[in-house]
């Protein structure tokens, strides 16, 4: 990962490493601070939570958009990430016949959209840069660094374990190994599953001028019935096959778009099928449109499909899981973590280069399925 070495001054030893942090002294002038003392929350882990407030907005007569700034401050290495969580509460709408006095859709994002924590930010970025904190992004404290060497003496769980998510290095340092002496795993088991079809695919791989490719003797998969299946399914729902990726048979299985006068929901299904391992990807794009008493427009877009959103999406959440019976029955793994890294030979040059998962298997570049939410405010 290219942020790595700019932690490595602040990630503590393993022989140093507790399972448990004794004391949060490095925190007292946080704790001390009287500005502070109503925002410090307590928080899952070692780390120290500051919330700021419900800044709430008011969409419509009786809907409420509520804005928190969120800070979390590490013990570990001292970093921290600032992020502001949206709740859009939405009251009194019948959706099927259902009649809910309150509904409320979820965003994180890293820009304060509505600006209402200007002077907070800036109060508590001078006191912690003051400190000796350095402020490291959201986005990047959800990405993966290799723990274990990528050498191939190693099983293929081996080969792609012991990758955590650098947030949780930035809580507890790099983990203690096991009695065994092996380092605890943290990886999904759908991905263990096809761990040596991975190997195979990434001996095979290589850089050519920057472009990734594979090389040509590499047998595809057959998934004669998975596509006719697919392709039935998307005639039910109205969607179609894509044109494929460089590594991934694609389907847009359906949208589905729903208004209840100032409120829109769009929900985009999409489907990933890996060329060379028999593997899958679903995503779905939402897009939720509100419109406020003074003809704004507030759009949230993202990447997941948010249980807290399912209600709203009746036809859809069919479609979603339809699409995933079908995979799963023909014997796919479905992987739903793609940011795990491994490492390419470079042609020409005596390097690796990394590449995430999400590349390797489906052809998808980070921004395709960032887990960051978008929210846009406009003029109608």
């Amino acid at each position: 990962m290219k942020n790595k070495d700019s932690f490595n001054q602040c990630i503590i030893s393993k022989k140093e490493i507790m399972n448990q942090v004794e004391s949060y002294k490095s925190f007292d002038f946080l704790y001390s601070d009287c500005k502070l003392k109503n925002h410090i929350v307590n928080s899952f882990g070692p780390e120290l939570l500051i919330q700021y407030g419900r800044q709430k907005l008011t969409l419509n007569d009786c809907d409420t958009f509520v804005t928190t700034m969120k800070v979390k401050v590490y013990p570990k290495s001292p970093c921290y990430e600032i992020y502001y969580e949206y709740e859009a509460i939405l009251s009194n709408r019948e959706k099927y016949g259902i009649l809910f006095n309150s509904l409320s859709l979820y965003a994180i994002t890293i820009k304060d959209v509505f600006y209402d924590y200007l002077k907070e930010r800036q109060y508590i970025e001078e006191l912690l840069n003051l400190n000796g904190y350095s402020n490291i992004s959201t986005v990047d404290i959800h990405e993966r660094i290799p723990l274990v060497p990528m050498d191939e003496s190693r099983s293929g769980e081996e080969f792609l374990g012991g990758q955590h998510y650098l947030g949780y290095i930035l809580c507890y340092g790099e983990e203690l190994v096991d009695s065994n002496g092996k380092i605890a795993k943290d990886i999904d088991q759908s991905l263990t599953n096809i761990a040596e079809e991975i190997i195979h695919l990434v001996n095979h791989s290589k850089f050519i001028d920057e472009e990734y490719v594979v090389d040509e003797y590499i047998s595809r998969c057959m998934h004669s019935q998975a596509i006719e299946e697919l392709d039935s399914l998307c005639k039910e729902y109205g969607g179609g096959r894509l044109p494929d990726k460089e590594q991934s048979h694609v389907w847009h299985i359906g949208t589905y778009c729903t208004n209840e006068g100032d409120i829109q929901v769009v929900s985009a299904t999409y489907i990933y099928v890996s060329l060379y391992i028999k593997t899958f990807y679903i995503q779905v794009q939402q897009t939720i449109t509100v419109k406020d008493n003074e003809f704004n427009i507030i759009t949230i877009k993202r990447n997941v499909f948010g249980d807290d959103a399912e209600v709203l999406f009746d036809f859809t959440t069919k479609l979603y899981y339809e699409a995933i019976d079908i995979l799963d029955r023909l014997g796919y793994d479905r992987q739903q973590e793609i940011n795990y890294k491994v490492y390419i030979d470079v042609v020409g040059e005596e390097r690796k280069k990394e590449i995430e998962l999400g590349e390797l298997l489906f052809g998808l570049q980070r921004s395709e399925y960032s887990c960051v939410d978008t929210i846009i405010k406009s003029k109608g």
